[in-house]
């Protein structure tokens, strides 16, 4: 069997799967043009397969330690040693000659769902693969400016959710340093948002605002890599806010939302956009009472839903489903720290998982000057400047021309719908991954009914009850819904 690159991560029980990652590779590669595979060098293949390999481990880490303790503390011929791996070595062992068998008689769910999991980890990457190789000189050409010689190296994902199927975000690095990202979405949209930026550029806008270059294709595109950059003066943070205060302007102007601070790159002194699907977003009728005695609450709702916080820019706060405090928003210098479980002595006799503190991301939204970071409290003048700025260009903008000239480009084109705040459908994704329903198909299945308790059962024509059923069929193969 392969072996995987120095360097490659390791997981809990990644033993248990080798033969199933060598076959759903083998599945990917089969009848792959040897021009296509020689794009690749080993070690970005080793990435894709680790795409698999990670997920199956966390679907299964908690149900195979729960046997490993069992059988650790049992009878046993070897003595477990706090270094050595003698006796998980003698569980791996025995789970492969015959002890599977027992554990998915038990838990028949479990096995279904490694089995979805893995086809739509086949079915997404056969797909990346052959786009990429049809793309790849124009992803040269028209994004990266690489050299045709120039082979992949590394493919990272984990930075979206899973969607239709299992597909996600991927970021490839080239070998003389270039990187792409393939979004597996309709990125008509990110192209015409820089026609339109382009347009007002020169259009004498008070100050130029700077996009990422698309290449759309039938469903799915590529964007240039954003990179964090630092700014080379303080001078440079104050017009950083200032261009975030005229894309607070024109994102209000197109109805934006959930613009967040990983929607976000600071590039130097230009915020950037990196994820524009939920702009053009549609009053949320849905959402109102309707009832008399309501009426005072939809109105503020409305308010509050046709006013710049909408956007997602500006800090806000929410709570979690563990009641913790946090903060969001495009323009939020504190990440803040989140409970990960992780693995101490990984694979060895002794293993064992721990909660433990990760510390958020290193705010790549916001600008910095040799690592000290910008906030927006100490530019709030700089930043309402350019939204003021920046509106009364766009009012003229309107004015002087036919109104309609700003949406031309939009005509005909998808937006994301977010029915659900993400964090809810990864409240319902923690309770399907839970080993202890998944004995029987019918009380696991359940679990995706959970969204049903937020219905107004007393309503007929609730809206949101026809997309239930595609929110349902999502959550059970493990995805997160997307409506558009």
């Amino acid at each position: 069997l392969r072996s995987e690159p120095d360097g490659a991560p390791t997981y809990p029980f990644q033993d248990l799967f080798t033969a199933l990652i060598e076959d759903a590779d083998a599945r990917v590669w089969t009848g792959v043009d040897a021009s296509t595979c020689a794009s690749f060098e080993d070690r970005a293949r080793a990435s894709l397969r680790q795409m698999l390999l990670g997920p199956l481990c966390e679907l299964c880490a908690p149900v195979l330690y729960e046997r490993f303790a069992k059988f650790r503390h049992g009878d046993r011929s070897a003595p477990a040693q706090a270094s050595g791996s003698a006796v998980y070595r003698d569980f791996i062992t025995r789970f492969r000659n015959g002890d599977s068998r027992d554990l998915f008689e038990q838990k028949p769910v479990l096995l279904r769902l490694i089995a979805v999991v893995t086809r739509q980890w086949i079915d997404a990457t056969r797909e990346f693969v052959g786009r990429l190789a049809a793309d790849l000189p124009a992803i040269r050409r028209d994004l990266i400016d690489a050299s045709a010689e120039a082979r992949i190296i590394e493919i990272t994902s984990g930075v979206s959710d899973p969607h239709n199927g299992g597909r996600a975000v991927m970021i490839l690095r080239f070998a003389d340093g270039a990187r792409v990202v393939y979004k597996p979405k309709d990125l008509r949209l990110d192209v015409a948002w820089r026609r339109l930026v382009e347009r007002l550029n020169h259009a004498g806008a008070p100050i130029a605002l700077k996009t990422a270059r698309a290449l759309s294709r039938n469903g799915y595109g590529w964007t240039e890599f954003i990179e964090h950059t630092g700014c080379t003066e303080t001078r440079d943070c104050d017009t950083f806010f200032r261009r975030a205060g005229a894309y607070l302007a024109l994102l209000h102007c197109f109805a934006a939302t959930d613009i967040h601070q990983e929607n976000m790159i600071a590039a130097a002194d230009h915020p950037v956009l990196i994820d524009l699907e939920t702009i053009l977003q549609p009053s949320a009728e849905e959402h109102k009472i309707g009832e008399p005695e309501a009426e005072a609450f939809d109105a503020a709702m409305e308010i509050i839903a046709n006013s710049v916080m909408t956007v997602g820019l500006l800090p806000a706060y929410g709570r979690s489903v563990d009641n913790n405090v946090f903060a969001m928003g495009g323009m939020t210098a504190d990440w803040g720290a989140r409970i990960v479980i992780k693995w101490q002595d990984l694979n060895s006799d002794a293993m064992r998982p721990v909660k433990a503190e990760e510390a958020g991301a290193a705010t790549p939204n916001l600008p910095h000057v040799n690592g000290r970071y910008a906030k927006l409290g100490d530019h709030v003048e700089s930043f309402i400047a350019g939204f003021a700025d920046y509106a009364g260009f766009l009012m003229r903008q309107v004015r002087d021309s036919d109104p309609d000239t700003l949406l031309t480009d939009f005509a005909g084109l998808t937006v994301r719908k977010v029915v659900r705040p993400t964090r809810f459908y990864y409240m319902l994704l923690r309770r399907l991954k839970d080993h202890r329903s998944m004995a029987d198909g019918a009380i696991w299945s359940a679990q995706g009914d959970f969204m049903a308790r937020l219905a107004d059962w007393d309503k007929a024509d609730d809206p949101l009850w026809p997309l239930q059923k595609a929110e349902r069929a999502a959550l059970l193969t493990l995805n997160v819904p997307y409506f558009i």
